[in-house]
């Protein structure tokens, strides 16, 4: 938990997460009902990369594609973040 929220990726991921499925009219039970729900996502993915990350072999293939990867994985965060700021400016002021 401290190195997820220690690294401020996780910590804008989760708060793009969490303010996508919450709106103004949301409660405080929605907001514990979505923590919760992030928190065991959160859980589940690293589990499952520690479970496929232990086979062997799994590495030496993630090593010889992570380029491909991290520049796929860049492009969707690019887009997301693009799609955030437009829904900010396409905005009506309150």
């Amino acid at each position: 938990m401290v190195l997820n929220s220690s690294n401020p990726k996780t910590v804008v991921a989760w708060m793009a997460a969490l303010s996508v499925g919450m709106g103004s009219s949301s409660d405080g039970l929605f907001f514990v009902a979505a923590v919760l729900t992030c928190m065991l996502v959160g859980f589940l993915v690293n589990g499952m990369y520690s479970l496929l990350f232990s086979i062997n072999g799994v590495m030496n293939v993630y090593q010889k594609v992570a380029h491909w990867v991290e520049r796929v994985v860049s492009g969707i965060f690019a887009l997301a973040g693009l799609g955030l700021l437009r829904s900010a400016f396409s905005r009506n002021p309150a």
